[in-house]
């Protein structure tokens, strides 16, 4: 909602660059998601990887 309102003013306000600025700042708005999403992907390999482990416990205990 903030962003589409400042989307709205940047716009509105006009001159040459009001788009270049609306670009660049929705890139520095979305750019500290890199992180969280960074982080998402770590986790979820390194939860493969043990679920992988687990497997291979259960099956060696099994023969």
């Amino acid at each position: 909602m903030v962003q589409a309102a400042s989307a709205a003013v940047l716009l509105l306000a006009g001159g040459e660059n009001a788009l270049n600025v609306l670009q660049t700042a929705s890139l520095v708005s979305a750019f500290p998601f890199i992180f969280v999403l960074l982080f998402m992907c770590w986790a979820l390999i390194k939860a493969l990887r043990e679920e992988i482990e687990e497997e291979k416990a259960i099956k060696k205990k099994a023969s």
